[in-house]
C-alpha cells in the first residue's frame, strides 16, 4: 500500500516481529533478513522495521535497502523500568543514505530522552524514524514528546505506532499526518509528503540546555546581588 502511494520510505511500528526462533515471527535471522531484503527490493521501498532479536535478548530496528538488502541496526538504549527487562543498547547511533537524505533511527522510550535524539541531530540527521509501541492511556503525551525531538533537532519524523498513534512530523513540529489506532483500528497506512531537514545541526542540538542553564544561572546572582544591595535610609532627605 506504501509503495503504490509513492512512498520512499516506511516505518513499522516497535517489536511487530520477532526474527532468531524457528518457526516463530520471520523465524531465523538468515531468514528474516532475505524476506525483508526481498519485500523491499520488489517495492523499491527502504523500511525501517521493528523486531525483536531473540539471539541477542534486545530490541532492534533494522534498516532494509531495496538493493543492499539489511544495512543497518539501532537498538533500543531506554527501556521503561519494571516493564522492560531484556538487553539495552548502547545508544550508538545507525545512519543511512535514502534518496539523498540522511535517515536514522531510535525506538518508543528513547524519545523521552534528549540524548540519542541530539547525538542525531549533531549528525546532521534529516529524518529519523520512530517505531513504537504505546498503550490507550499514554498515547496521545507521548506523541507530543515525540515531537520535541523533531523540533528541538530540525529534522522530519515518522512515527510507525501499535496501540497508539502513528504520526508524520515536520522540522518545525507541524504533524502532517496522524492516525489513532486505537481509536480508528490497526492496519493502516499513512502516507504523506514531508519536507525533510536541512541536515545543520540546531543551537539545541550543539548545545542542549546549556543555554537554559546559563540563563537561570544570570538571573539566580541577578536576585542574589538585589538581595545584598543595602535599603536605602527611610530618615534621609
Amino acid at each position: 500500500a506504501a509503495a503504490g502511494e509513492h512512498a520512499r520510505v516506511l516505518v513499522t511500528p516497535e517489536t511487530g516481529t520477532t526474527v532468531g526462533v524457528d518457526g516463530w515471527g520471520l523465524g531465523p535471522r538468515d531468514a528474516a533478513i532475505a524476506a525483508l531484503s526481498e519485500l523491499s527490493r520488489r517495492h523499491d521501498l527502504f523500511a525501517v522495521v521493528g523486531v525483536f532479536h531473540n539471539p541477542t535478548n534486545d530490541n532492534r530496528a533494522w534498516f532494509v535497502d531495496p538493493l543492499a538488502g539489511l544495512v543497518g541496526e539501532y537498538r533500543k538504549a531506554h527501556l521503561i523500568p519494571w516493564l522492560e527487562d531484556y538487553t539495552a543498547g548502547d545508544g550508538a547511533l545507525v545512519v543511512a543514505d535514502v534518496a539523498g537524505a540522511k535517515l536514522g533511527a531510535v525506538i518508543c522510550q528513547d524519545d523521552n530522552f534528549t540524548d540519542v535524539a541530539r547525538a542525531y541531530g549533531r549528525e546532521g540527521v534529516q529524518v529519523l524514524a520512530v517505531p513504537t509501541n504505546d498503550w490507550a492511556a499514554i498515547r496521545e503525551y507521548h506523541l507530543e514528546n515525540s515531537i520535541y525531538r523533531a523540533l528541538e533537532n530540525g529534522y522530519a519524523m515518522v512515527r510507525g505506532t501499535s496501540n497508539g498513534v502513528s504520526a508524520i512530523v515536520s522540522p518545525r513540529g507541524e504533524v502532517v499526518s496522524r492516525h489513532d489506532h486505537v481509536r480508528h483500528g490497526d492496519g493502516v497506512t499513512i502516507v504523506s509528503t514531508v519536507r525533510v531537514g536541512d541536515g545543520v545541526p540546531t543551537v539545541y542540538a550543539r548545545l542542549g540546555d546549556l543555554p537554559i542553564a546559563a540563563l537561570c544561572a544570570g538571573l539566580l546572582l541577578v536576585a542574589l546581588a538585589r538581595r545584598r544591595r543595602p535599603a536605602p535610609d527611610a530618615g534621609a532627605p
